[in-house]
């Protein structure tokens, strides 16, 4: 069996927070994100940063790519939002906050505290450090709006700096927090040659040996055909994959359509409906802004 010098293994696949070592095509926003972070964290001034796009386009690996490899020093809390009650995301913040200080914290002795008092020892807990202080918040629209301002409100007071990232819009009020961000930025789609790729990257990283070419532009078509090309949902279908793909066994390619079909998401696509009508009386920016959020 011939080496392969860039195997890392199922890791690769299944590490919701695995970054490849060089993240392709994203070197610019890569530089972009680090510089105005560096701008941020030296002159101690707390930022907001939102960066919006279609599930699966490398919102958060972007992020991480950036804080890991430049901003060591700093302690990072990265939280997913999805699906969190304000209760699940305060014992995340404290959870994390408390592992991150090597506080060891007894998560078990606040299960009956209200609200009030998590948020209070969060803040406590937030304050402390005295290395910068980052929080990534991923899908951050599963937020109430009333939240995710006191989130940012907070971070802003305290010099603490908040990277977040939104798929979609799941409230109308979700546009009323814009405002509260300093810098919203959106990811560019990827084009064909790029995806595909993408997608020969994180093989090579999952699997010691070659994969067939035709497979992987099969894959390609599929997703460009009936989503949008971002490789979210390449490496999911990989995922389903990877026991035949692993043995180096061939793939029907039924079952690559069957896995497209499953991983493709239809909610992600925002009613523009319902959202024009409700932008009717809203700022062009903002109207700017969810235009290409939708696009």
């Amino acid at each position: 069996m011939i080496s392969n010098p860039s195997y890392v293994g199922p890791l690769a696949l299944f590490d919701p927070l695995y970054v490849p070592p060089e993240l392709l095509y994203r070197r610019k926003e890569e530089e972009s994100l680090s510089s105005i972070l560096k701008d941020a964290l030296s002159d101690s001034y707390g930022m907001n940063i939102l960066y919006q796009g279609f599930k699966g386009i490398g919102k958060k690996a972007l992020i991480l790519k950036s804080i890991n490899t430049h901003f060591n020093d700093c302690y990072r809390i990265t939280i997913d939002c999805k699906e969190k009650t304000i209760e699940e995301l305060m014992f995340s913040l404290i959870s994390s906050l408390s592992t991150e200080l090597h506080l060891g914290l007894n998560i078990n002795n606040l299960i009956d505290s209200k609200i009030s008092h998590l948020w209070n020892l969060f803040k406590f807990l937030s304050q402390k450090p005295e290395k910068n202080l980052i929080f990534i918040f991923n899908n951050s629209e599963y937020l109430e709006t009333s939240v995710q301002r006191k989130l940012l409100n907070f971070a802003k007071n305290s010099k603490i700096t908040i990277v977040s990232t939104i798929s979609r819009l799941l409230h109308t009020s979700t546009i009323e927090t814009l405002s509260y961000y300093d810098l919203k930025r959106k990811l560019k789609y990827y084009s064909y040659p790029q995806l595909l790729n993408i997608f020969k990257q994180r093989v090579t990283l999952s699997f010691n040996h070659s994969v067939d070419k035709d497979l992987l532009e099969f894959m390609t078509d599929l997703i460009l055909e009936n989503y949008a090309p971002v490789p979210g949902v390449g490496i999911s279908i990989l995922r389903e994959l990877y026991p035949s793909l692993k043995e180096n066994k061939s793939v029907k390619y039924s079952l690559i359509t069957e896995a497209c079909s499953y991983h493709i998401d239809p909610d992600n696509n925002i009613d523009e409906f319902n959202l024009l009508n409700y932008l009717s009386e809203e700022n062009m920016l903002t109207i700017l802004f969810l235009d290409n959020l939708t696009t």
